[in-house]
């Protein structure tokens, strides 16, 4: 026998409420493993006296198992549950931002660090109407937590140098991706522009650490050029889009890195191994097409590479805080976000 409550929706319907995974019995839902705490809490509220306000748990308010009487128990949420999605549904003027508030600051209690996308982001991207800047300065004032914004805020942010693995690359790029309206054949040279991307931050990455060899050999042989040193020592977005669109001057690049490193006596291991990296991007990036966008048979990677290009620098707020800047575009002082060191 499966234990469940049962719950009066809106329309007087009463409805079960399964807080246990489903078993065969229900074909058309599918069972879910749930926290053992989150089952007592859900299960029978006379059980709250399980989870203890320590940390590791996130107050949620006060709750009944029967509204209609006046006696009202503490809820706490086990901290390791806000990994999952959460929705908040209900009536205006329900609870719904009190209970965002409180999870927020519960996570900030027991995670340190809170990062908020808004939707509504206040006027022309400032902090005035933004849904969560009031509850930015009360947490501020009241714990004395150092409270960022970007962009249009007090800091600037780069977050490609961040992005270390291949799926955080390739996830930061989707979220771009799927601002783009295209379909049919667009849709797939947009697609190919995602993996081109990917590539590229990548090859930013290893570049900015290597720009030092190469200019050292410089200095011993002048017929070694790296036309994009300037670039590529800024891993930053606007370089990005620079490099979507000059496809050959990445090519001369990552041939001299490879040239040149090779030259260089007593490399380290991973030296040696980056020389697998420069090689394997520029396979990569040829198998792509990249190289060849400019050809005229070549139209529509060409064409999908720009859509990218485009909507990454659409938003001159988002290139320009994501520099280093000691000031933002009003003249205000400007510090940098950099909140966990960089591998």
């Amino acid at each position: 026998m499966i234990d469940y409550i049962e719950i009066e929706l809106s329309n007087g319907e009463i409805v079960p409420f399964f807080s246990y995974p489903l078993d065969g019995a229900f074909d058309c839902l599918e069972g879910k493993l749930v926290n053992e705490d989150l089952c007592n809490a859900l299960k029978d509220p006379a059980n709250y006296r399980n989870l203890h306000s320590d940390k590791g748990v996130i107050f949620l308010g006060f709750a009944s198992d029967r509204p209609d009487e006046l006696y009202r128990f503490p809820v706490w949420l086990p901290a390791d549950l806000i990994t999952n999605h959460i929705l908040i549904g209900g009536a205006i003027e329900s609870g719904k931002t009190t209970l965002s508030y409180r999870l927020i600051a519960g996570a900030l209690e027991n995670f340190g660090t809170v990062v908020i996308g808004e939707a509504k982001s206040g006027r022309n991207g400032y902090a005035e109407g933004a849904a969560f800047t009031n509850l930015a300065l009360y947490l501020h004032k009241r714990s004395n937590r150092p409270v960022y914004r970007w962009p249009r805020g007090n800091c600037w942010f780069n977050p490609l140098p961040y992005l270390k693995d291949k799926s955080d690359r390739e996830g930061f790029l989707q979220a771009i991706r799927r601002l783009i309206q295209a379909g049919g054949d667009m849709q797939l040279y947009i697609d190919n522009a995602v993996e081109i991307a990917t590539l590229l931050i990548e090859y930013m990455q290893i570049a900015r650490l290597r720009i030092a060899i190469i200019e050292l050999m410089q200095k011993k042989d002048t017929q070694i050029k790296l036309k994009m040193t300037k670039y590529l020592k800024n891993c930053t977005l606007r370089t990005l889009v620079h490099l979507l669109r000059y496809p050959t001057g990445v090519e001369e690049d990552l041939t001299t890195f490879i040239k040149t490193m090779e030259l260089v006596n007593g490399l380290k291991c991973e030296e040696i191994e980056d020389i697998h990296k420069f090689k394997y991007i520029k396979h990569k990036l040829d198998i792509s097409n990249f190289f060849k966008m400019m050809k005229d048979e070549y139209i529509g990677t060409r064409h999908g590479l720009n859509r990218l290009a485009s909507e990454i620098e659409k938003d001159e707020d988002v290139l320009y805080y994501s520099e280093p800047h000691n000031q933002d575009r009003d003249g205000q002082p400007l510090g940098e976000l950099q909140r966990f060191p960089l591998l």
